[in-house]
């Protein structure tokens, strides 16, 4: 009996103490900065004689993408110009690492980017139904990133592209010289992410289970042919997603192909416990779901156009939070354990951060009340080891875990997706002409359809900017009424049409501020396109929203008549 008493306060004390690790305080700021500034000295002190991280040549590339990501970014947080402002102490590291990235052979040719020419892309029959090209730039060709033999190309040209968004600087020439199209110059890091983007576009499955995916390689486009699975998938999003948020256009059908992907991975509401989770392989059929890969989903979902409330994204949630205090590393995260699956919990960070998603809802009461951020903080950072580093165990190794740790702790995700909405300038006129001796006011409507609300929008977040220009110029006001069209047609195009029977939100202009702030004057003769910024209130998921039309710049000569320079 004395055995059995000691046994259940044994027990009891056990689970006690394991309660209170559980439910610890949140991590403080200056804990957190702390666990950052250690991890990333100790990422500094990894990088190979060659200017990469990783011991094996296969992952190098990636390895490297990654910690690029990361030294980049607290270069941005320390107040740094640049990652390559020689006064950031690890300029160095992102310069070797970025030379590394675009070394050539003896005779110039790119060794971990090699240029790869691209094909139409055929989906007749498919979702879209049309013969796609993934060309967006017409140079005929795409890039993508690996070691020499492209065993794993999808993944790394993914992450590179993360890589390139998080430093920040489009405009850089690459640091190996490369001149891929041939015109003198070094192609800068905003081409080759463009032409990165084209390659994951044109990688990207066409038929049958794989319609939509993404797998090792490129797949129907005669690369080589491989499985599709959702781990692939999620790193081929994140850096379609990153190379938007760097200014690159994705083709519109990438996303037309996603959603049936997104539609065959995800598992069906049918009352077994994995509703709503990720597959890893459709031919696998319902297996292997787990928070790694549901962390893919709702990231893939938001970069499709599925918010909080669509049906789908709230059952991979369900799964989420289910599982969420799983006390294993799959299908949980490492809720309780240690180490835990540091990148299972990147993976969820950035589908959360992407999505908007702060707080999650443990309690099933459809109230979200859980912080996790906070947990994974305090989880990180009592998991620490003391030369700054984090490891797991098992596949990778402690520079890569400690990538991924980093990047969750520091909340490194690509930037929110831009909702396109249609922006009509002087409602009812083409080609919309500006008179930059105007005194009056001019309108501007954001055009509502049958799938966008206006009234989701924040008025006093818009503003109207030129390219080149940073600053921005507020309206004087703003009103509700059905006073555009959308309009459809060619880039540079217009129409004089006005209602369409949805509500729109009209805003008004000084157009002497417009000129003024926005260098019209630079202008005159020339037709341009204005851009409309702003974002939707918090509670529709603070999202950026981002709009264009042309209009005409004019400039009366003394005598009253139109001043066109030729």
């Amino acid at each position: 009996m004395q055995k059995k008493i000691i046994t259940v306060v044994f027990v009891a004390i056990l689970v006690l103490s394991m309660m209170t690790v559980l439910t610890a305080r949140a991590a403080t700021e200056e804990e957190i900065e702390d666990a950052i500034a250690l991890g990333v000295a100790y990422l500094a002190g990894q990088q190979n004689p060659d200017g990469s991280w990783g011991l094996k040549d296969s992952v190098k590339t990636a390895y490297t993408g990654l910690v690029l990501m990361k030294l980049q970014m607290r270069a941005y947080e320390l107040g740094y110009e640049s990652p390559f402002d020689p006064a950031y102490p690890y300029s160095s590291n992102v310069i070797s690492g970025w030379s590394f990235i675009f070394s050539t052979d003896g005779a110039g040719n790119p060794l971990y980017a090699p240029k790869q020419t691209l094909s139409l892309q055929d989906h007749t029959g498919g979702a879209s139904g049309t013969v796609d090209d993934p060309d967006t730039n017409r140079n005929g060709y795409g890039i993508y990133f690996d070691n020499p033999w492209p065993f794993y190309s999808v993944y790394t040209t993914g992450i590179v592209l993360m890589a390139l968004q998080a430093s920040g600087t489009p405009n850089r020439p690459n640091d190996g010289g490369i001149d891929y199209d041939g015109d003198g110059f070094a192609d800068t890091f905003g081409q080759i992410a463009q032409d990165a983007v084209d390659w994951l576009a044109w990688a990207q499955g066409d038929s049958g289970n794989d319609e939509g995916g993404w797998a090792y390689w490129a797949l129907d486009n005669q690369m080589m042919n491989d499985w599709t699975d959702n781990s692939n998938g999620g790193y081929a999003v994140l850096g379609l997603a990153a190379g938007e948020g760097f200014g690159c256009t994705v083709p519109a059908w990438v996303r037309t192909e996603l959603n049936v992907w997104i539609t065959t991975i995800q598992d069906p509401v049918d009352g077994d416990p994995d509703d709503g989770g990720s597959y890893y392989n459709p031919d696998w059929g319902p297996t292997w779901e787990n928070e790694l890969k549901t962390g893919n989903l709702i990231f893939e979902m938001t970069f499709y156009g599925d918010v909080p409330g669509v049906p789908r994204f709230d059952a991979a949630m369900d799964y989420i939070e289910r599982h969420w205090n799983d006390m294993n590393n799959d299908p949980g995260w490492g809720y309780g354990i240690s180490p835990s699956n540091y990148q299972a919990m990147f993976c969820l960070m950035k589908g959360f951060e992407y999505s908007g998603i702060d707080l999650i809802d443990l309690d099933g009461d459809d109230t979200p009340e859980h912080d996790w951020y906070d947990e994974f903080a305090d989880v990180l950072i009592s998991q620490q080891n003391p030369d700054g580093s984090w490891y797991m165990g098992g596949y990778g190794d402690a520079v890569i875990d400690t990538a991924w740790a980093l990047l969750t702790l520091e909340k490194v995700a690509p930037p929110p997706p831009i909702i396109t909405v249609y922006v009509d300038i002087k409602p009812g006129s083409w080609p919309n002409p500006i008179n930059i001796r105007s005194k009056g006011v001019f309108a501007v409507a954001i055009c509502g359809t049958e799938e966008f609300d206006v009234m989701t929008i924040d008025p006093t977040t818009v503003k109207i900017y030129i390219e080149g220009i940073e600053e921005g110029v507020s309206p004087l006001r703003w009103s509700y009424e059905d006073a555009a069209t959308p309009y459809t047609g060619e880039p540079g195009g217009g129409h004089e049409l006005e209602g369409d029977g949805f509500l729109d939100l009209v805003f008004h202009f000084d157009t002497q501020t417009v000129v003024t702030r926005l260098s019209l004057n630079q202008h005159v003769g020339e037709t341009i396109p204005l851009i409309i910024m702003g974002n939707l209130y918090e509670d529709a998921g603070g999202k950026p929203i981002k709009g264009q039309d042309y209009v005409w710049i004019l400039q009366p000569s003394r005598r009253g008549s139109i001043n066109i320079p030729i």
